[in-house]
């Protein structure tokens, strides 16, 4: 493979020819796991990632489905330790954090893909659930932020480096011995990995920027970065939640907290934290969602023939399954539904009630795990 900046200079069909042995072209090449193109745009190494995924991700599937399978908690473990890492390896080489760079977008949309898929094994939401709600809820950092922080500290990691030192000593001395005419220097262009060390640069300072006024707490990179990076999803988050008018906003987008909403799955099986994804995103299989996404023969209307099929009217008003409301109300503690949906202990009784009434078929396995353990 023939590698220029010019490439209309040199014919990049060309093969080499060692005495009797010909090297004919090749479009890709494989250096320590990473794949490299004529003109190093990484598309190539995206399709080896997206390949390679098909599998990673089918071994997830076969770990945890929506109502059965390993617990929401494994499930990103698996996802966040195995998976994951395995997308973003050789991040530092072929990741451009330039969001003004024309690959930018395009590799970032097509890394998302990966990660919604696997994000709705971790769930078990419908396809129908927003990107951005899904991140949130799983409590996963959209995949573009997480391959800008990673390269962040790999740049300041290789910047401390010694061997770096002594490998942008040698390219001064390089740069140094080449001469343009009459003796003058070439206006040499900054190197992708030159780009990259500035921008690092200039988001370490930011970072840490907000812990010069505190002199008595030593400063941490990386946790500044974190920080950093987790400031910019809080922003994003918030960018599109004022898009959805307050009065239409579901659960999961009411609530402006990305960092602990794992904590509502704590102790609850795959079945049910599936159920209370739903219950939250409120796209769960009651009639009034499957109308709205036209199922054939399928009309909005609950069977009590008073409102719309929704969850919050089956657990707060629909006169069929008002058997025991009252006393289960009181064990709730509320009769508020946003506190309902937004607690752990309002939440579960949610998922185990709607278990208990057998309303949505396909957590009929999920009933028969956790009926034997109380339904309270």
């Amino acid at each position: 493979m023939h590698l220029t900046r010019s490439p209309q200079k040199f014919n990049l069909q060309e093969s080499i020819t060692f005495g009797t042995a010909t090297i004919h072209l090749s479009t890709e090449v494989r250096v320590l796991g990473v794949y490299l193109d004529p003109a190093l745009k990484w598309g190539p190494h995206i399709n080896k990632i997206k390949e390679k995924m098909s599998k990673q991700t089918l071994a997830l599937t076969r770990t945890a489905a929506s109502t059965w399978g390993a617990t929401f908690k494994k499930a990103k473990h698996i996802y966040t330790a195995v998976i994951r890492p395995a997308i973003t390896f050789g991040h530092a080489v072929w990741h451009n954090p330039d969001t003004k760079s024309p690959h930018y977008k395009s590799h970032s949309n097509q890394l998302k893909v990966i990660q919604n898929r696997c994000l709705r094994t971790i769930t078990g939401a419908f396809k129908s659930t927003p990107t951005n709600v899904l991140e949130a809820e799983a409590g996963i950092t959209p995949i573009d932020i997480h391959l800008n922080y990673q390269q962040a500290r790999t740049r300041e990691r290789l910047q401390g480096s010694n061997t770096t030192k002594i490998i942008h000593e040698a390219c001064r001395k390089i740069k140094d011995s080449l001469h343009g005419r009459r003796g003058r220097r070439k206006v040499s262009q900054a190197t992708p990995g030159e780009k990259k060390n500035r921008w690092a640069t200039k988001v370490i300072e930011q970072a840490t920027a907000a812990n010069v006024h505190q002199p008595n707490r030593r400063v941490n990179t990386q946790t500044s970065l974190q920080q950093h990076f987790q400031n910019i999803w809080q922003q994003r988050w918030e960018a599109y939640r004022q898009k959805v008018p307050p009065n239409r906003r579901t659960p999961a987008q009411q609530d402006d907290d990305l960092q602990h909403r794992w904590k509502l799955h704590e102790g609850a099986s795959k079945g049910e934290s599936s159920l209370m994804i739903q219950i939250r995103t409120e796209q769960i299989g009651l009639r009034a969602y499957l109308a709205k996404r036209k199922v054939p023969g399928i009309g909005p209307e609950c069977d009590c023939g008073e409102a719309l099929q929704t969850l919050k009217h089956i657990v707060l008003a629909c006169p069929n399954t008002s058997e025991n409301r009252t006393e289960w109300l009181q064990r709730a503690g509320t009769t508020d539904y946003r506190v309902l949906t937004s607690t752990k202990r309002g939440l579960r009784m949610l998922a185990r009630r709607i278990m208990e009434q057998g309303i949505l078929h396909q957590f009929s396995i999920a009933r028969e795990m956790v009926m034997p353990l109380g339904v309270s």
